[in-house]
C-alpha cells in the first residue's frame, strides 16, 4: 500500500472530487514482480546472446510510475493534474464507466472504455449499440463532442448493457 500510493496510484483512484481510495489489486507487489519476471527474461536472453550478466532491480514505487502512466500523458497535455475518475478510467470521455447488466446480479456488470484517440472505437461502438447511423456523426466522434453529451452517450450504453 505504501507504494501504491507513494507512486501515485492511489492520487488518481476514487471518485471525481472525493478523497483517493485505495485500489483494489495489489500493484505494488505483484506489479513489481511482474516486472522484475520481466527483467529476469530480458537479462537472460541478453547473457545467451552475449555472455553478459547484469544487475538486477526494481523498485516498488517506480512500478506503480509505470502503471500509471497515462495519468502523467494526461498531465502533459492538459497542465492539469490526473483527476480520479470515479467508475471511469482517468479523465471522462465517454463512454468510459462501469454499467450494470441483466439480471443485476452482484458481478453483472460490463466495463465501457472508448478510447478518445481512436474514433474507429466510436464506430465499432456505435454498431454494437445498434446505433450505425452515429458512427459517423461528428457529435460523437470527437472527444470534445461526446464530452459536451457525457449523460446522452452514458445513457445509451447503459440503455444497452
Amino acid at each position: 500500500m505504501i507504494a501504491q500510493a507513494c507512486g501515485g496510484n492511489m492520487a488518481i483512484t476514487g471518485e471525481a472530487g472525493r478523497r483517493p481510495i485505495r485500489p483494489g489489486p495489489a500493484l505494488g507487489d505483484t506489479g513489481t514482480g511482474m516486472l522484475m519476471a520481466i527483467s529476469i527474461l530480458a537479462a537472460l536472453y541478453q547473457r545467451q546472446s552475449t555472455g553478459q550478466g547484469r544487475r538486477l532491480e526494481v523498485a516498488m514505487q517506480d512500478a506503480q510510475l509505470n502503471y500509471i502512466r497515462g495519468a502523467f500523458v494526461n498531465h502533459a497535455r492538459t497542465g492539469k493534474p490526473q483527476e480520479r475518475g470515479g467508475a471511469g478510467f482517468g479523465p471522462p470521455v465517454p463512454p468510459n464507466g462501469i454499467f450494470p447488466c441483466k439480471p443485476g446480479g452482484p458481478n453483472d456488470w460490463i466495463y465501457v472504455f472508448n478510447s478518445h484517440n481512436n474514433p474507429e472505437h466510436w464506430r465499432r461502438l456505435a454498431k454494437v449499440l445498434d446505433r450505425p447511423e452515429l458512427a459517423d456523426d461528428p457529435n460523437y466522434v470527437d472527444r470534445d463532442n461526446r464530452l459536451k453529451r457525457i449523460d446522452e452517450v452514458n445513457a445509451m450504453v447503459a440503455g444497452w448493457t
